[in-house]
């Protein structure tokens, strides 16, 4: 079972019966195909921007090759749009440059705040800041970004009763100084926390 994967079945239009056997193959296994074999519109304007918002939003983009799928000027066209896609994803931050990013940021308010004195530098934030710090280096990033989180959107608003598992007796200044030596790494995610 491939599961419900959403493809985008790239094909030209002499080509839909043989289509429509890939087709149904693919929805018997659980997914979600999409073919278009528009004939009402002839002016490309008009649907050209729904197909190409269609191949992106697509885990995959399934090629039916052909005589006539490369002679087709559509066909040609949506390749094109993939591979434009493709060029333009391999220039963007991967995913966990941006989690590792995201948790940087969070950190860097924590200890910002207590630097500043806005937060108190207690068992709960030593904690939560140590197991922040720690998860950035272990590449445990959304992890990171919400021990950090937690520090600055508690606040003052926790209970000093609070039971915290005491951290080694780091201070802010030492945490400081391991997080800017993680920062300065490249972004290699080991999990995943949804």
């Amino acid at each position: 079972m491939i599961g419900r994967t959403l493809i985008f079945v790239s094909h030209a239009s002499a080509d839909i019966k043989m289509v429509r056997q890939v087709r149904n193959y693919l929805e018997e296994r659980d997914t979600i195909p999409l073919l278009f074999h528009l004939v009402a519109l002839t002016n490309a304007e008009e649907f050209w921007p729904l197909i190409e918002r269609e191949i992106l939003a697509r885990n995959f983009f399934l090629y039916c090759e052909s005589e006539a799928a490369e002679r087709s000027q559509w066909v040609q066209r949506e390749r094109h749009a993939v591979e434009l896609a493709r060029q333009t994803l391999a220039k963007s931050p991967s995913l966990a440059e941006q989690r590792k990013s995201t948790a940087e940021a969070a950190i860097d308010a924590g200890l910002r705040s207590v630097e500043e004195g806005a937060l108190p530098f207690g068992p709960f934030e030593r904690s939560c800041l140590f197991h922040a710090v720690n998860n950035l280096h272990s590449g445990h990033y959304e992890l990171a970004k919400l021990q950090a989180l937690a520090v600055v959107s508690v606040g003052d608003g926790r209970s000093t009763t609070d039971p915290i598992q005491p951290p080694p007796a780091e201070t802010v200044e030492e945490l400081r100084h391991r997080f800017l030596e993680i920062r300065n790494r490249p972004a290699c995610e080991f999990s995943r926390i949804f």
